[in-house]
């Protein structure tokens, strides 16, 4: 039985938001990044996590399901120079100090 797999590719810029226990990957360290270390892909199984929904909405974006997200990294040459490549994972942003 095949599972509801959805994806997002989420900016760097939002991805110290992403909460890691919503999503398969573990952390940042441990999750895809594209090529130049801009975007940074999660995938879930299901209904989307409140924290990536959330994201999504800001970034007006909404998730892919498995085979068209794969179909784009795997057969079209954006998706190939992108995503099939995986460099270390980049410095995560700095968090703001707490007053």
């Amino acid at each position: 039985m095949a599972r509801d797999l959805y994806y997002a590719r989420i900016p760097y810029d939002y991805a110290r938001d992403i909460k890691w226990d919503e999503v398969m990957e573990n952390d940042w360290d441990s999750a895809r990044w594209n090529t130049d270390q801009t975007e940074v892909m999660v995938h879930w199984v299901g209904k989307t996590p409140g924290g990536i929904k959330k994201i999504l909405d800001v970034l007006k974006q909404t998730p892919q399901p498995h085979f068209i997200e794969n179909n784009y990294i795997r057969k079209t040459e954006d998706g190939k120079n992108k995503w099939e490549l995986r460099p270390i994972p980049p410095k995560p942003p700095k968090t703001p100090k707490k007053k």
